[in-house]
């Protein structure tokens, strides 16, 4: 399909989610409209990032894959103070919820003028379009080195080959790679702490208080306005340590910033 066309459609997922749970009448409804949201997350969750670096020069790749997060963060604060907002209103957490249909349709609107990868185009055989992209992006019309650059990793990964075998290709090329990884001791030793790091963050339950830090402060005997309040606090403090990446990734290099 691309990379253009599984973000729209993850974008219609999540404005219908939204409206479904904003509407609902029932809890079957309510679930329903809540599957939406999260098949909508995992489609973009797994798609913007790589879509993002394959439209990006190398020497910013870092920041701009990272502005990913950042906008992750920005939406939660966004999300606490329509909470803010809404909490005397009756009915107010369908308003709350209602009104994630909107960055929803920003998505959708904007990735309407965007460019498709550059690297999924010349996978494709799609190779004059690539160039068109890549011209775009660098703004030059000599664009045979990063084009180079492009197929010659493709043709490495034999991403070509097995991209015409549908799933079998994509689990050959899945597992190809990992064996790959586990195969250096160098990459395998880099990869351990990265996928270790990320499995700690997670089971830390660091995504569980974010998400029921209202509930958690209410219970522990804070006013609802208060919770509310302080919830929306954590992720303004949280898009500050986001903002200290960006910043500082590409100049203090990954590995500072992660020891920070």
């Amino acid at each position: 399909l691309g990379r253009k066309p599984v973000i729209m459609v993850s974008a219609v997922l999540y404005i219908a989610g939204a409206v479904a749970v904003a509407a609902a009448s029932s809890v079957l409804e309510l679930l329903v409209g809540r599957a939406m949201l999260g098949v909508a997350i995992g489609f973009a969750s797994g798609t913007v990032p790589m879509y993002s670096a394959e439209l990006s020069p190398p020497d910013l790749r870092g920041m701009i894959v990272t502005l990913s997060d950042l906008n992750i963060v920005v939406g939660q604060l966004f999300a606490a103070m329509v909470n803010v907002i809404f909490r005397h209103y009756a009915g107010g957490w369908r308003w709350s919820m209602g009104v994630a249909a909107l960055p929803a349709t920003v998505l959708f609107v904007g990735v309407c003028f965007l460019p498709e990868s550059p690297r999924w185009l010349a996978m494709k055989g799609r190779r004059a379009d690539a160039e068109a992209v890549l011209r775009l992006l660098y703004d030059r019309e000599d664009v045979s080195g990063p084009l180079e650059d492009i197929l010659t990793a493709i043709s490495l990964e034999g991403e070509k080959k097995d991209a015409k075998r549908g799933f079998g290709g994509l689990m050959k090329r899945g597992f190809g790679k990992l064996g790959s990884i586990w195969g250096v001791k160098e990459i395998r030793r880099a990869a351990f702490l990265g996928i270790g790091l990320m499995a700690m963050n997670q089971f830390s339950g660091i995504n569980t208080v974010m998400y029921y830090s209202t509930t958690i402060l209410v219970q522990a005997g804070f006013s609802q306005d208060a919770s509310i309040w302080l919830a929306a606090m954590c992720c303004a403090a949280q898009l500050v340590g986001v903002c200290v990446s960006v910043a500082s990734m590409d100049t203090a290099g990954r590995r500072s910033t992660a020891l920070r």
